[in-house]
């Protein structure tokens, strides 16, 4: 305060800088990153004996984890402890190269599957009618129920690549040359076996839907500078009420 009673130039000067970091900080805090979570339900049965338990049998959530990383979990929380998924097949989006994916399992998320098989062909992989696929995974067979993937048991997979993709970028149908009868084309398939009332008989269900929705995700980097931003110029403040 100078000799007149008001504000010296320094002082407004310190003002505008605190008030400017308040400022700066709340900006910080507001801006977030949107990241895709793409949900695949598989329940509609297209060729054999379907499940008795309730659809969807198969389910798979692809959320991005950070630039050019997914994260892939299936589940089968449906599906009886008595049917397996054989194979399961997906698409990626044709205008890039799903041979440059690499599918690394989050060992420590798996429940009741300890192996798996992974193909990738574009437009290649055929789900016994229900089209061309570009990504298999494939599962254990035989009797052993431990090494099956059984209603119940789920498997989780981080996907990366040197090139650009997110989540939406596994949210495309099956290959289907010239016309698309009903039926022929999914988002994803599989081929789940010891099906019907007796548990004897198999199934191709695929999945005619799914689900896209942006999830808003705060920055770390921005937030804590925000943080400490606001912080400041909040306490000069506040020192410069109780100081009046």
């Amino acid at each position: 305060m100078n000799a007149n009673g008001g504000e010296s130039d320094g002082s407004r000067t310190g003002r505008h800088i605190q008030l400017w970091a308040v400022f700066v900080g709340v900006t910080l805090l507001s801006g977030s990153a949107a990241r895709a979570a793409l949900d695949i339900p598989i329940g509609t049965s297209y060729n054999g004996t379907p499940p008795t338990s309730p659809a969807p049998w198969v389910e798979m959530n692809l959320v991005d984890l950070a630039p050019n990383t997914v994260r892939l979990t299936i589940t089968a929380a449906q599906l009886s402890s008595i049917s397996f998924i054989k194979n399961l097949f997906f698409n990626f989006d044709d205008t890039k190269n799903v041979t440059s994916l690499t599918f690394t399992p989050v060992w420590s998320l798996f429940s009741g599957v300890n192996s798996y098989s992974l193909t990738e062909r574009k437009n290649n992989l055929t789900a016994d009618g229900g089209g061309k696929f570009d990504i298999m995974l494939g599962f254990a067979a035989g009797n052993n129920a431990a090494s099956q993937f059984n209603g119940g048991d789920r498997v989780v997979f981080d996907i990366t690549s040197s090139q650009s993709f997110s989540a939406a970028s596994f949210a495309f149908r099956s290959y289907q040359p010239g016309s698309i009868p009903p039926n022929s084309s999914w988002y994803a398939a599989a081929f789940i076996q010891n099906t019907g009332a007796k548990n004897n008989h198999t199934d191709w269900a695929g999945a005619g839907s799914f689900t896209l929705t942006s999830v808003p995700e705060p920055s770390f980097g921005f937030a804590t500078a925000g943080c400490c931003l606001a912080g400041l110029g909040w306490a000069w403040l506040r020192k410069k009420v109780a100081a009046r």
